[in-house]
Protein backbone atom coordinates (compact mmCIF):
# COMPACT_ATOMS: atom_id res chain seq x y z
CA UNK A 1 0.00 0.00 0.00
CA UNK A 2 3.01 2.46 0.64
CA UNK A 3 4.00 2.68 -3.39
CA UNK A 4 0.30 4.12 -3.53
CA UNK A 5 0.53 6.73 -1.82
CA UNK A 6 4.02 7.40 -3.08
CA UNK A 7 2.34 8.40 -6.45
CA UNK A 8 -0.67 10.12 -5.10
CA UNK A 9 0.99 13.30 -3.58
CA UNK A 10 2.31 13.78 -7.48
CA UNK A 11 -1.03 13.49 -8.61
CA UNK A 12 -2.60 15.72 -5.96
CA UNK A 13 -0.17 18.27 -6.81
CA UNK A 14 -0.50 18.04 -10.15
CA UNK A 15 -4.15 18.59 -10.22
CA UNK A 16 -3.74 21.73 -7.52
CA UNK A 17 -1.49 23.16 -9.56
CA UNK A 18 -3.72 22.96 -12.73
CA UNK A 19 -6.63 24.19 -10.72
CA UNK A 20 -4.40 27.42 -9.82
CA UNK A 21 -3.39 28.23 -13.78
CA UNK A 22 -7.31 27.73 -14.73
CA UNK A 23 -8.07 30.12 -11.73
CA UNK A 24 -5.38 32.52 -12.40
CA UNK A 25 -6.59 32.43 -16.28
CA UNK A 26 -9.86 33.44 -15.26
CA UNK A 27 -8.71 36.12 -13.11
CA UNK A 28 -7.10 37.82 -15.96
CA UNK A 29 -9.09 37.62 -18.73
CA UNK A 30 -10.17 40.73 -20.01
CA UNK A 31 -13.44 42.15 -21.69
CA UNK A 32 -12.73 43.45 -25.32
CA UNK A 33 -14.10 47.03 -24.32
CA UNK A 34 -11.94 46.94 -20.68
CA UNK A 35 -13.07 47.65 -17.50
CA UNK A 36 -14.63 51.63 -16.23
CA UNK A 37 -12.16 51.31 -13.47
CA UNK A 38 -8.74 50.51 -15.39
CA UNK A 39 -10.44 52.23 -18.85
CA UNK A 40 -12.53 51.21 -21.39
CA UNK A 41 -11.06 50.56 -24.12
CA UNK A 42 -13.57 52.13 -27.14
CA UNK A 43 -13.64 50.30 -30.88
CA UNK A 44 -16.09 50.15 -33.15
CA UNK A 45 -16.86 46.20 -33.45
CA UNK A 46 -18.75 44.51 -36.62
CA UNK A 47 -19.76 40.91 -36.90
CA UNK A 48 -20.40 39.20 -40.21
CA UNK A 49 -23.65 40.54 -41.74
CA UNK A 50 -24.49 42.83 -39.08
CA UNK A 51 -26.76 45.19 -40.24
CA UNK A 52 -27.89 48.84 -38.57
CA UNK A 53 -30.82 51.46 -39.05
CA UNK A 54 -30.00 55.48 -38.46
CA UNK A 55 -32.31 58.40 -38.57
CA UNK A 56 -30.98 62.08 -38.86
CA UNK A 57 -32.89 65.22 -38.21
CA UNK A 58 -31.66 68.06 -38.69
CA UNK A 59 -32.50 72.12 -38.93
CA UNK A 60 -30.97 75.47 -38.96
CA UNK A 61 -31.88 79.35 -39.42
CA UNK A 62 -29.72 81.46 -41.36
CA UNK A 63 -29.41 85.57 -40.56
CA UNK A 64 -27.58 87.47 -43.59
CA UNK A 65 -27.40 90.78 -44.27
CA UNK A 66 -27.31 92.31 -47.94
CA UNK A 67 -26.90 96.27 -48.71
CA UNK A 68 -28.24 97.11 -45.45
CA UNK A 69 -31.07 94.79 -45.43
CA UNK A 70 -31.73 91.29 -43.27
CA UNK A 71 -33.73 88.06 -44.32
CA UNK A 72 -33.23 84.79 -42.74
CA UNK A 73 -33.29 81.29 -44.65
CA UNK A 74 -34.59 78.30 -42.60
CA UNK A 75 -34.18 74.55 -43.54
CA UNK A 76 -35.07 71.42 -42.36
CA UNK A 77 -34.37 67.97 -43.25
CA UNK A 78 -33.83 64.61 -42.50
CA UNK A 79 -32.82 60.71 -43.60
CA UNK A 80 -32.79 57.01 -42.62
CA UNK A 81 -29.78 55.37 -44.27
CA UNK A 82 -29.08 51.35 -43.46
CA UNK A 83 -25.30 50.28 -42.55
CA UNK A 84 -24.38 47.06 -43.76
CA UNK A 85 -21.39 44.97 -42.60
CA UNK A 86 -18.99 44.04 -45.92
CA UNK A 87 -15.89 42.77 -44.17
CA UNK A 88 -12.70 43.60 -43.54
CA UNK A 89 -9.69 45.03 -45.35
CA UNK A 90 -6.43 46.16 -43.79
CA UNK A 91 -7.84 45.97 -40.13
CA UNK A 92 -10.78 48.87 -41.24
CA UNK A 93 -14.10 48.14 -41.86
CA UNK A 94 -15.79 48.18 -44.71
CA UNK A 95 -19.87 48.48 -45.30
CA UNK A 96 -22.15 49.40 -47.63
CA UNK A 97 -24.90 52.32 -47.29
CA UNK A 98 -28.18 52.74 -48.81
CA UNK A 99 -29.86 55.73 -48.50
CA UNK A 100 -33.54 54.60 -47.50
CA UNK A 101 -35.24 58.05 -47.11
CA UNK A 102 -34.21 62.10 -47.54
CA UNK A 103 -36.23 65.00 -47.65
CA UNK A 104 -35.23 68.60 -47.17
CA UNK A 105 -37.13 71.79 -47.30
CA UNK A 106 -35.80 75.33 -47.92
CA UNK A 107 -37.76 78.46 -46.67
CA UNK A 108 -36.27 82.00 -48.22
CA UNK A 109 -37.52 85.80 -49.14
CA UNK A 110 -36.97 83.95 -52.96
CA UNK A 111 -39.79 81.16 -52.03
CA UNK A 112 -39.63 77.38 -50.89
CA UNK A 113 -37.18 74.81 -52.53
CA UNK A 114 -37.96 71.07 -51.97
CA UNK A 115 -35.31 69.21 -53.82
CA UNK A 116 -36.09 66.21 -55.68
CA UNK A 117 -34.57 63.24 -53.85
CA UNK A 118 -36.10 60.82 -55.99
CA UNK A 119 -32.24 60.08 -57.44
CA UNK A 120 -31.07 59.42 -54.15
CA UNK A 121 -33.59 57.60 -52.29
CA UNK A 122 -33.06 53.90 -52.82
CA UNK A 123 -29.14 54.18 -53.51
CA UNK A 124 -26.39 52.36 -52.07
CA UNK A 125 -22.44 53.03 -51.82
CA UNK A 126 -19.69 51.79 -50.20
CA UNK A 127 -17.32 53.70 -47.55
CA UNK A 128 -14.65 52.33 -44.98
CA UNK A 129 -13.97 52.90 -41.16
CA UNK A 130 -11.43 52.31 -38.99
CA UNK A 131 -11.97 50.89 -35.49
CA UNK A 132 -11.10 54.27 -33.78
CA UNK A 133 -14.56 56.20 -36.10
CA UNK A 134 -12.56 57.76 -39.32
CA UNK A 135 -14.71 57.72 -42.11
CA UNK A 136 -12.57 57.00 -45.54
CA UNK A 137 -13.34 56.04 -49.20
CA UNK A 138 -16.25 58.30 -50.94
CA UNK A 139 -16.29 57.32 -53.90
CA UNK A 140 -19.36 55.99 -54.82
CA UNK A 141 -21.05 58.64 -52.25
CA UNK A 142 -19.85 61.42 -54.34
CA UNK A 143 -20.95 60.20 -57.81
CA UNK A 144 -24.75 60.44 -55.37
CA UNK A 145 -26.46 64.22 -56.26
CA UNK A 146 -29.53 66.35 -55.90
CA UNK A 147 -30.59 69.41 -57.25
CA UNK A 148 -30.78 72.83 -55.39
CA UNK A 149 -32.17 74.99 -58.59
CA UNK A 150 -29.88 77.52 -59.18
CA UNK A 151 -27.81 76.86 -56.22
CA UNK A 152 -26.56 73.72 -58.51
CA UNK A 153 -26.14 69.91 -57.45
CA UNK A 154 -25.28 68.90 -54.22
CA UNK A 155 -23.52 65.22 -53.24
CA UNK A 156 -24.41 63.12 -50.35
CA UNK A 157 -20.89 62.54 -49.74
CA UNK A 158 -20.99 65.80 -47.45
CA UNK A 159 -23.56 63.94 -45.21
CA UNK A 160 -21.13 60.53 -44.26
CA UNK A 161 -17.34 62.32 -43.90
CA UNK A 162 -18.58 62.80 -40.40
CA UNK A 163 -21.51 60.66 -39.32
CA UNK A 164 -19.18 58.42 -36.91
CA UNK A 165 -17.80 59.91 -33.53
CA UNK A 166 -13.75 59.37 -33.51
CA UNK A 167 -12.67 57.34 -30.75
CA UNK A 168 -9.94 57.71 -28.16
CA UNK A 169 -6.73 55.53 -29.16
CA UNK A 170 -6.65 54.71 -25.21
CA UNK A 171 -8.22 53.40 -22.63
CA UNK A 172 -10.39 56.10 -21.04
CA UNK A 173 -12.21 56.61 -17.36
CA UNK A 174 -14.54 58.73 -16.27
CA UNK A 175 -13.54 62.54 -16.78
CA UNK A 176 -10.78 61.57 -19.15
CA UNK A 177 -10.69 63.66 -22.08
CA UNK A 178 -9.34 63.41 -26.01
CA UNK A 179 -8.94 65.77 -28.52
CA UNK A 180 -9.97 64.49 -32.75
CA UNK A 181 -10.34 66.42 -35.81
CA UNK A 182 -12.89 66.59 -38.85
CA UNK A 183 -12.08 68.22 -41.52
CA UNK A 184 -15.40 68.07 -44.38
CA UNK A 185 -15.21 69.01 -47.93
CA UNK A 186 -18.74 70.29 -49.75
CA UNK A 187 -18.42 70.24 -53.25
CA UNK A 188 -21.27 71.85 -55.59
CA UNK A 189 -21.25 73.33 -58.68
CA UNK A 190 -20.77 76.56 -57.42
CA UNK A 191 -17.65 75.91 -55.54
CA UNK A 192 -15.94 74.35 -52.65
CA UNK A 193 -16.25 74.69 -48.80
CA UNK A 194 -13.77 73.14 -46.51
CA UNK A 195 -14.85 72.84 -42.68
CA UNK A 196 -12.14 72.07 -39.85
CA UNK A 197 -13.45 71.17 -36.92
CA UNK A 198 -11.62 70.57 -33.57
CA UNK A 199 -13.66 68.46 -30.82
CA UNK A 200 -12.53 68.16 -27.09
CA UNK A 201 -14.41 65.08 -25.66
CA UNK A 202 -14.99 64.03 -22.59
CA UNK A 203 -16.12 60.71 -21.18
CA UNK A 204 -19.11 62.23 -18.49
CA UNK A 205 -20.89 59.21 -17.79
CA UNK A 206 -22.84 55.81 -18.16
CA UNK A 207 -26.58 55.50 -19.43
CA UNK A 208 -28.37 53.01 -20.95
CA UNK A 209 -30.15 54.11 -24.40
CA UNK A 210 -32.41 51.66 -26.38
CA UNK A 211 -31.33 48.73 -24.25
CA UNK A 212 -27.76 48.84 -24.85
CA UNK A 213 -25.06 49.89 -21.86
CA UNK A 214 -23.47 52.99 -23.40
CA UNK A 215 -20.94 55.49 -22.31
CA UNK A 216 -22.06 59.11 -22.55
CA UNK A 217 -19.53 61.83 -23.97
CA UNK A 218 -19.93 65.30 -24.43
CA UNK A 219 -17.57 67.09 -26.92
CA UNK A 220 -17.31 71.14 -27.26
CA UNK A 221 -16.16 71.99 -31.00
CA UNK A 222 -14.63 74.92 -32.38
CA UNK A 223 -13.43 75.11 -35.96
CA UNK A 224 -12.85 77.10 -39.27
CA UNK A 225 -14.96 77.57 -42.59
CA UNK A 226 -13.40 78.58 -45.84
CA UNK A 227 -14.69 78.54 -49.17
CA UNK A 228 -14.89 79.89 -52.74
CA UNK A 229 -17.56 79.81 -55.67
CA UNK A 230 -19.00 81.34 -58.37
CA UNK A 231 -22.66 83.06 -58.95
CA UNK A 232 -23.81 84.81 -61.87
CA UNK A 233 -20.47 85.24 -63.05
CA UNK A 234 -19.04 87.00 -59.56
CA UNK A 235 -16.54 85.50 -57.10
CA UNK A 236 -17.37 84.64 -53.82
CA UNK A 237 -15.10 84.09 -50.97
CA UNK A 238 -16.45 83.07 -47.56
CA UNK A 239 -14.53 82.48 -44.33
CA UNK A 240 -16.11 81.98 -40.86
CA UNK A 241 -15.68 79.93 -37.83
CA UNK A 242 -18.12 77.80 -36.03
CA UNK A 243 -18.58 76.00 -32.30
CA UNK A 244 -20.75 74.34 -30.46
CA UNK A 245 -21.09 71.14 -28.35
CA UNK A 246 -21.90 67.58 -29.15
CA UNK A 247 -23.37 64.94 -26.80
CA UNK A 248 -23.57 60.96 -27.82
CA UNK A 249 -23.43 57.63 -26.93
CA UNK A 250 -21.82 55.11 -27.43
CA UNK A 251 -22.28 51.49 -26.70
CA UNK A 252 -19.05 50.50 -25.59
CA UNK A 253 -19.46 46.31 -24.89
CA UNK A 254 -20.66 46.08 -28.81
CA UNK A 255 -18.87 48.65 -29.82
CA UNK A 256 -21.64 50.43 -31.68
CA UNK A 257 -22.43 54.36 -32.38
CA UNK A 258 -26.27 54.78 -30.36
CA UNK A 259 -26.87 58.40 -30.57
CA UNK A 260 -25.43 62.40 -31.25
CA UNK A 261 -27.11 65.39 -30.39
CA UNK A 262 -25.49 68.66 -32.01
CA UNK A 263 -25.93 72.02 -31.27
CA UNK A 264 -23.72 75.13 -33.02
CA UNK A 265 -23.40 78.40 -34.10
CA UNK A 266 -21.45 79.27 -37.40
CA UNK A 267 -20.86 82.95 -38.42
CA UNK A 268 -19.05 83.54 -41.66
CA UNK A 269 -18.38 86.42 -43.86
CA UNK A 270 -18.67 86.15 -47.77
CA UNK A 271 -17.52 88.85 -49.83
CA UNK A 272 -17.87 89.73 -53.12
CA UNK A 273 -14.31 91.05 -54.41
CA UNK A 274 -15.81 93.04 -57.66
CA UNK A 275 -18.38 95.01 -55.87
CA UNK A 276 -16.45 95.36 -52.97
CA UNK A 277 -19.39 93.94 -50.94
CA UNK A 278 -19.46 91.82 -47.15
CA UNK A 279 -22.42 89.72 -46.46
CA UNK A 280 -21.82 88.73 -42.78
CA UNK A 281 -24.70 85.52 -41.84
CA UNK A 282 -25.18 83.51 -39.11
CA UNK A 283 -26.49 79.86 -38.65
CA UNK A 284 -27.49 78.23 -36.08
CA UNK A 285 -28.48 74.66 -36.33
CA UNK A 286 -29.29 71.30 -34.34
CA UNK A 287 -28.86 67.81 -35.66
CA UNK A 288 -29.80 64.55 -34.09
CA UNK A 289 -28.61 60.74 -35.62
CA UNK A 290 -29.63 57.89 -33.50
CA UNK A 291 -29.66 54.13 -33.83
CA UNK A 292 -33.10 52.58 -35.23
CA UNK A 293 -31.95 49.47 -34.33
Amino acid sequence: MKPKKVYQKPILTVLVIFAAILITGCAVKKNLWGDPKTGLILKYRMGDSQILKYRTLSEFTQSMEVMGQSFEVISDGGQSFTVKFAGMKEDNYKFGITIDTMYMKIVSPQGEIIPDMSDVIGKSFDMSLTTLGKEFDFAGAEKIKYSLGQSGERSIATEFKAVFPDLPERPVKLGDKWTTTDTITEKSDNGNLQIIINNTNTLEGFEKIKGKECVKITADFKGALNGKGMEQGAELITTGEITGKDTWYFAYKEGVFVKIVTEGIAKNTTTVPAQNMEIPSTREYTMETELIW
